[in-house]
């Protein structure tokens, strides 16, 4: 579940890292060009939380309450200590990256935690997160590259990044991730027959005279 969870799951937060830049730059004014890295660092952050909520359950379906909250525990106690120093060090950028690095190393410590076996931890860790860390980053690495090229062409780069870029990065992790893992074959088919038959009705004659008709029928009764 976690290793399909990491399937689906990090694809849309590297997406945020890579766009972060061009939607700040049209949403935001200049002054707040710092708070890219910090968008970019909760994105990385968001990419490890997704195996928590599951760790969690795990052990509760085992019945390690004791064990699930010592864990609990440490993770707050070593994450206020070290948030604590990041933000009087390095400001929101520190807490934003010290968050990052919390939750990865908490979200690997659980899956240990759900297996019970520290010697089995190091493959299901890198089950649940090398694997889909590395396809993504196949696809989001050139295409992080090619966003910073279009920077220079100003507002027009920023909206060819965020309309045609983006897009087409998010499909091609996606379409990755349902190759390299079979339960995600059936459910992306089914997606992709709703989807058409959605578009397919909302395209066909009748559908589009019975909006008419409804528009038509609204505008004469507020008349």
């Amino acid at each position: 579940m976690q290793r399909l969870l990491g399937a689906v799951c990090v694809p849309p937060a590297l997406l945020q890292l890579v766009l972060a830049e061009p939607f700040l730059a049209l949403a935001l004014a200049t002054k707040w060009a710092p708070a890219v890295s910090v968008f970019q660092a909760l994105s990385v952050m968001y990419a490890f939380y997704f195996a928590i909520s599951v760790g969690m359950a795990c052990l509760r379906a085992q019945r390690c309450f004791a064990t699930l909250f010592a864990w609990q525990t440490v993770q707050l106690a070593v994450s206020a200590a070290v948030l604590y120093v990041a933000v009087s060090r390095a400001g929101a950028l520190g807490a934003a990256l010290a968050a990052a690095g919390a939750w990865a190393i908490s979200a690997a410590v659980v899956i240990g935690l759900c297996v019970r076996s520290w010697r089995r931890a190091l493959g299901a860790a890198f089950r649940v997160f090398g694997a889909p860390w590395g396809a993504c980053l196949l696809v989001f690495a050139p295409g992080y590259a090619l966003v910073r090229r279009l920077d220079g062409y100003g507002a027009t780069g920023h909206l060819i990044a965020l309309l045609v870029v983006g897009p087409a990065l998010f499909a091609a992790a996606l379409a990755l991730q349902v190759a390299l893992h079979r339960e995600l074959r059936q459910p992306a088919a089914d997606a992709l027959r709703w989807a058409a038959a959605r578009v397919g009705r909302a395209s066909s004659p009748a559908s589009m005279r019975t909006r008419l008709a409804i528009r038509l029928r609204s505008r004469h009764r507020r008349q």
